[in-house]
């Protein structure tokens, strides 16, 4: 499965030489974007456990675990521009707090009664 892992993060030099120290040399591509006049960096994670191995590539769920923990302590967000996926779905809750994932699972069910569009992909379970 290929997978990526994005945080974004104001200006949390740390956390970005953290992971990019953290998936040195074990076959990941780790990266840094940034946006005008760095007021806020994107650091993503792509790897494939077909190519790496099962084991390793959860090691580096771990790390991107991590890394968006800490993004979030420093004052940055799980999802930047990319949205939050299977591997940041409790991080939401962590960003946007229970009252406003309550609205968003209620807008989901307002909007997908019947729960057939992304299943499980975004909202953390209740």
């Amino acid at each position: 499965m290929l997978a990526t892992f994005t945080a974004t993060v104001g200006s949390g030099l740390g956390v970005i030489v953290g992971v990019l120290v953290a998936v040195a040399g074990i076959g990941v591509i780790a990266g840094v974007t940034g946006g005008a006049l760095g007021v806020a960096v994107t650091i993503f994670l792509l790897f494939d456990d077909a190519v790496i191995g099962i084991a390793l590539g959860a090691g580096i769920y771990a790390i991107g675990i991590r890394m968006v923990t800490r993004a979030q302590a420093a004052g940055g967000t799980c999802t930047g521009e990319h949205g939050v996926g299977i591997g940041k779905r409790d991080a939401l809750l962590a960003q946007a707090g229970p009252e406003a994932v309550a609205t968003m699972r209620a807008l989901k069910q307002a909007l997908d009664p019947r729960g057939i569009l992304n299943p499980g992909k975004v909202l953390p379970d209740a």
